[in-house]
This record gives structure tokens, C-alpha cells and sequence, in this order.
């Protein structure tokens, strides 16, 4: 996969900024910090974009990317290469 080179070389950063932000947030929530309110979101909005943005990923990105490569294929595609077989 074409994606597993990049993503492998960042994970170590990407981990990192996650667990400052996690640390950041929870030390917010706890009360020790207080972290600017860059933008003020209304709670449906958060929500409605959240489950957009997991039904988006769960259903039609992640499987197109750890589905085997003739999986991947379109119907089409899939008939012709198997006529092709035989």
C-alpha cells in the first residue's frame, strides 16, 4: 500500500501530538489549565459532524483501505479479471 510508507515514518510524531493534546484537554477539563476557547461550537453542530465524520471513516473509507486488492476492485472490474482467469 502506497500510504503505509508516509504513515509509518509519522506515526511516532502523530502519537506525540496525541497525547499532548489529550493531556492538554483532560489538564482543561480538570481545572489546573485554562485554554483559550478558540471557537465556540453548539453542541448538536459537534455532534452532527462527529457522527459524519465516523460514519464517513467506518463506512466507506476503512474498509476501502484494508480490503485485499481484488476486493478493492469495482463489480465490473471484478467480472472482466475474471474472465480473464479462465
Amino acid at each position: 500500500m502506497r500510504l503505509a510508507v508516509p504513515i509509518e515514518r509519522l506515526k511516532p510524531a502523530i502519537t506525540l501530538v496525541g497525547w499532548v493534546g489529550f493531556a492538554l484537554v483532560t489538564a482543561d477539563y480538570a481545572g489546573f489549565i485554562d485554554l483559550p476557547v478558540l471557537i465556540q461550537i453548539p453542541l448538536w453542530l459537534a455532534i452532527v459532524t462527529s457522527i459524519c465524520r465516523w460514519a464517513l471513516w467506518e463506512g466507506l473509507i476503512k474498509p476501502k483501505l484494508t480490503a485485499p486488492p481484488e476486493k478493492a476492485l469495482a463489480p465490473d472490474e471484478l467480472k472482466t479479471s475474471r474472465d480473464d482467469e479462465c
